[in-house]
């Protein structure tokens, strides 16, 4: 579990070290200097991912005011070269809220406007230096115990599409395709 903690607290760091490398978010990032997204975009997500009864009894719950922004928290990233106007996406580090996290991962999604472009859960996520169809790579961890599963997705002209996936493992350093 150490491993795995110092995995995800250096993920933004190893990230950044790469040649032309961008954004980077893992689960336990803090989030209070983000923006808070625009209630179209709230609501969108919520319809994207089919989520509206869970988060509306989240809602009840808790005795929150109906309002899907509150849990939602966004920065503008770049990821096209001659384009801007691209966010990404996630939930609050606080108050933290279980339905929108996993056993270590957090959703995640990429918009434009209100379009939803990607949606993810990952321990870690990043926007490599390669691009295809003009946006860049992304590339989602997922991590267990002694071991990450490192997928690089690439954008297809319509959504992004797993290209590559890696299986790092931690305690001897190894890497090779995943099987």
């Amino acid at each position: 579990m150490k491993t795995l903690s110092a995995l995800l607290l250096a993920w933004p760091l190893l990230a950044l070290a790469a040649p032309g490398a961008g954004f980077s978010s893992a689960t336990e990032d803090e989030t209070e200097s983000w923006s808070r997204v625009e209630p179209a975009l709230a609501e969108a997500i919520v319809a994207h991912e089919e989520m509206r009864e869970q988060v509306d009894e989240l809602i009840k719950e808790h005795g929150l005011k109906q309002d899907y922004r509150q849990f939602f928290v966004a920065r503008p990233i770049r990821l096209s070269r001659q384009h801007n106007g691209y966010w990404f996406v996630r939930p609050g580090s606080a108050p933290y809220y279980p339905a929108f996290y996993g056993a270590h991962a957090f959703m995640h999604w990429i918009t434009q406007g209100e379009r939803v472009i990607y949606a993810g859960s990952s321990d870690a996520f990043s926007i490599l230096p390669g691009s295809s169809h003009g946006l860049f790579d992304i590339e989602e961890a997922q991590c267990r115990v002694d071991r990450c599963y490192l997928v690089r997705l690439r954008y297809d002209g319509r959504r992004y599409v797993e290209a590559e996936c890696t299986l790092r493992d931690l305690s001897s350093g190894k890497s090779g395709p995943c099987q």
